[in-house]
């Protein structure tokens, strides 16, 4: 498990990007970058020659977190991609699979 999370040790951790591989994915990684709490990436060796496979993982801030935290989001996600141009192929995640269970959850408990 490659994990991106906090700066600080004494975060809620609230907030975090992971990929979870196989050990065959495990063995391909050549190099992988946690970019702060809300991106990561990682470089993966291919069979083919000189050809890597570089998959960026994201999460934007919701229109809730304000307008500073999503500028600076973006204005960091331009620096990796713009950082990460190589010789290969580029997948870009973004990561939707989330949920926040407030008030009212009376049912949902094992959600």
């Amino acid at each position: 498990m490659l994990y991106s999370g906090h700066e600080e040790e004494d975060a809620n951790h609230t907030e975090g990007e992971g990929l979870m591989l196989s050990r065959q994915a495990a063995k391909s990684v050549l190099r992988w970058q946690p970019e702060r709490s809300r991106i990561i990436s990682a470089m993966f060796k291919t069979n083919k020659k000189k050809i890597n496979l570089l998959v960026i993982k994201c999460y934007p801030p919701t229109n809730e977190k304000g307008e500073d935290v999503t500028e600076q989001f973006y204005a960091r996600f331009q620096d990796v991609l713009e950082k990460s141009k190589a010789k290969g192929f580029t997948i870009l995640m973004e990561g939707g699979l989330y949920a926040q269970i407030e008030n009212g959850n009376t049912g949902y408990e094992e959600i």
